[in-house]
């Protein structure tokens, strides 16, 4: 038996009643979308990006927890914007008709990328499932900008590599696992992510040029290279370096509504820090972590499949 399909007989019924609320809460933002524009028809991108985020988090989900928690549900509730807008890249003219409002999604999932972050601190709830939903979903968001652009034309192919460097990153450690090693934090990693997401949000507003959409990003794609380049020779210079083999943190949480999974909020709230907007390179280490039950924790680097 897979693990997905050990996690899908096991996940808690409650689990799967939030996931089915979310799908409700997505199909109600397309529709008042299409009702905002005039559109008759609903975007079927939409259904399948939801579905597919929703299946994920149910073949991830710690299966000891019965509930979300508030942390993972406004996580949850991006992933539904991020679907709305990744149902509308097939439809090249309605992406041009409605770009301002699937801007304004953008905005919203990227700002609420700071709630859900400050809830899990303050409700105690931090936790690595959390945490890498957070920023996969931080990825996505990018990626689905990029392809967005794209789509309209104002920028060529060339600007899928602002959403797809970050992948290529992660693949790259599992061929060369310093580059797996934890990252230190960066204000300038944390500025150039912002400068992403603002320009790949410009491009998708009407009145943005295709000349000066191009030019932005091919500013925010250098800048990113340089961003990766410097990260990856830290780590090269770093590679020889001891890994702590105990766990990352000691103190577990323990609040009512925590969504954790014997996780280690400290580790998890600096790891959060460090990408509260994204960053260009996933912050990952190669030991893993030891659960409340002994058992492995999913690690954080190529490790760790959500």
């Amino acid at each position: 038996m897979t693990r997905a399909s050990h996690s899908f007989r096991t996940l808690h019924p409650a689990i799967w009643g939030e996931l089915a609320i979310g799908l409700i809460v997505t199909t109600t933002l397309a529709g008042a979308l299409g009702w905002l524009t005039g559109r008759s028809y609903f975007p079927l991108g939409t259904f399948i990006a939801y579905a597919a985020i929703a299946l994920t988090v149910a073949a991830f989900w710690p299966k000891h927890q019965a509930s979300l928690g508030w942390a993972n549900r406004i996580t949850l509730l991006r992933g539904s914007l991020i679907a709305v807008i990744l149902g509308h890249l097939v439809y090249q003219e309605s992406l041009a008709r409605e770009g301002l409002i699937l801007a304004g999604v953008a905005l919203a999932a990227l700002l609420l990328d700071g709630v859900d972050g400050w809830i899990a601190r303050r409700t105690a709830s931090c936790s690595r499932f959390g945490w890498r939903f957070d920023m996969e979903l931080d990825a996505l968001l990018i990626l689905t900008l990029c392809t967005a652009s794209a789509a309209l034309g104002k920028v060529g192919p060339w600007v899928l590599m602002i959403g797809l460097m970050r992948y290529g990153f992660v693949a790259a450690g599992h061929f060369l696992p310093w580059l797996k090693r934890e990252l230190p934090d960066s204000l300038r990693r944390k500025t150039i992510c912002v400068v992403q997401v603002v320009v790949l949000l410009l491009a998708l507003l009407p009145f943005i040029g295709t000349a000066w959409a191009s030019g932005l990003s091919a500013l925010a794609l250098g800048l990113l290279g340089l961003s990766f380049g410097m990260d990856i020779r830290w780590l090269f210079h770093h590679r020889q370096a001891p890994i702590p083999l105990e766990p990352l943190c000691r103190t577990p949480t323990t609040h009512p509504d925590s969504n954790t999974s014997g996780d280690y909020p400290h580790v998890v709230h600096q790891f959060s820090s460090r990408h509260s907007a994204c960053s260009s390179l996933s912050s990952s280490h190669d030991a893993d972590a030891i659960d409340r039950s002994g058992s492995r924790a999913i690690g954080l680097g190529g490790k760790a499949y959500l």
